[in-house]
C-alpha cells in the first residue's frame, strides 16, 4: 500500500513502503539471472542501471510537467490581470 489511512494519520505511518525495494530488486536479479545467460552479480548491475534510468526519466518528466505547471499559472495570472477581475 502507497498510503495508509488518511492524510492526517500519515505521521503515524510510513507514506512509502521502503522495505519493498530491495524485494523487488532481489525478485528482478533472480529473473534475470535465471532468463538470461548472466551472473548474479552482473544482473544486479543491469537492474541498478535499469532503476537508475528509470528515475531519471522519471525525474525528467516530472521537471516537464513542473515548468507546465508554471507557465499555465503565469498565463492564467496574466489573462485574469487583463480582464480587470
Amino acid at each position: 500500500m502507497l498510503f495508509v489511512g488518511n492524510l492526517a494519520s500519515l505521521s503515524e505511518h510510513e507514506a512509502v513502503d521502503v522495505h519493498y525495494f530491495p524485494v523487488s530488486l532481489l525478485i528482478m536479479v533472480a529473473i534475470l539471472s535465471a532468463k538470461l545467460p548472466t551472473s548474479f552479480g552482473r544482473a544486479i548491475l543491469v537492474t541498478l542501471c535499469y532503476m537508475l534510468i528509470e528515475a531519471l526519466v522519471v525525474g525528467i518528466l516530472v521537471v516537464i510537467a513542473i515548468i507546465l505547471v508554471v507557465i499555465a499559472i503565469i498565463l492564467f495570472g496574466a489573462a485574469l490581470k487583463g480582464s480587470g477581475i
